[in-house]
C-alpha cells in the first residue's frame, strides 16, 4: 500500500506548530481580515490537523461580529469561547453598557484584542462617555483597538487626531472625578489603560497598566501634570 502521509505530518511536532502559525496567523488590519470561516478551512483537511492545529488556529483568527450576531456568543460553550483571542466587533458603543466587567458577559472569554468599529461617530459626546465608562470597568482584555472612520470628511486625519484629543482629556477628567468627586469615591479598584493613536491604521489603542493606586489628591495631580502638559502641548500642534 503507497504510503499517504503528508509531508507536513511528518515532521517534528515543534516544526508543525511553526508552520501551523503561519498558516492561521491573519496580519495586517484586523478590521480587514477574512472570514473566520475561511481561515479556519484548513482544519478540514483531515482528523489529524485539527487535533494538533485547532487550538492554534482559534487562538490566530479573528472573529467578527455585529450588532446582529452579538448575542449568538451567548449561545457558545466555554469551552470554545476560551480559544478565542481576537474579536472584532461592529456596534453602537451604547449597546456594550451591558457588559459589567467581561467582554460580552463572558467570564471565560480572555482576549488578546478586541476591536470595536462603532457604526456611529465616535466624536459625538456621548460616544465617547460610554467608551470612557467601557473602559472604565473592562476586563479580560489585553488590547481594546476603537477604530472610527473619518474618510468621508475633508480632512479625516485632523478630525482623527481631534476626537483623540477629546477622548483621553475626558479620559483624565472622569479618572480624577470619580477617585476625588463621586459619592463612593476612594472606592474599588482603579482600572488604568494607556492610550496610543495609531495614525496608520486609524485607530485608538488601548493596553491596560497596572491600576494606579488610591492617593491624596496632591500626589495625584502631581502625577498627572506630566501627562496633562504633554496632551496640552500636543492639541496646541493641531
Amino acid at each position: 500500500m503507497a504510503n499517504t502521509t503528508s509531508r507536513i505530518l511528518s515532521l517534528p511536532a515543534e516544526l508543525r506548530l511553526e508552520i501551523g502559525s503561519h498558516v492561521f496567523r491573519q496580519i495586517g488590519n484586523p478590521v480587514l481580515h477574512a472570514s473566520a470561516s475561511s481561515n479556519l478551512r484548513p482544519l478540514l483537511v483531515c482528523r489529524q490537523f485539527y487535533h494538533e492545529f485547532s487550538d492554534l488556529a482559534y487562538k490566530l483568527t479573528t472573529y467578527t461580529l455585529c450588532e446582529k450576531t452579538m448575542q449568538n456568543v451567548q449561545d457558545q460553550p466555554d469551552s470554545h469561547l476560551r480559544r478565542i483571542k481576537r474579536v472584532v466587533l461592529a456596534a453602537e458603543v451604547s449597546k456594550l453598557d451591558e457588559w459589567q466587567k467581561f467582554p460580552f458577559n463572558k467570564e471565560c472569554l480572555q482576549l488578546d484584542e478586541l476591536c470595536l468599529c462603532p457604526t456611529s461617530k465616535l466624536g459625538r459626546k456621548n460616544g465617547i462617555t460610554n467608551l470612557i465608562d467601557l473602559l472604565w470597568r473592562l476586563q479580560h482584555v489585553k488590547k481594546l483597538r476603537v477604530f472610527s472612520s473619518f474618510s468621508h470628511l475633508k480632512f479625516p486625519e485632523v478630525h482623527f487626531k481631534g476626537v483623540y484629543g477629546v477622548l483621553v482629556g475626558s479620559m483624565y477628567k472622569v479618572d480624577h472625578e470619580r477617585r476625588y468627586d463621586a459619592p463612593d469615591a476612594q472606592a474599588g479598584k482603579f482600572i488604568w489603560w494607556e492610550p496610543n493613536m495609531n495614525l496608520a491604521e486609524m485607530s485608538y489603542d488601548f493596553v491596560p497598566r497596572e491600576p494606579v493606586p488610591v492617593m491624596p489628591e496632591d500626589d495625584y495631580l502631581l502625577m498627572m501634570k506630566p501627562k496633562i502638559d504633554k496632551l496640552m502641548d500636543w492639541i496646541d500642534t493641531l
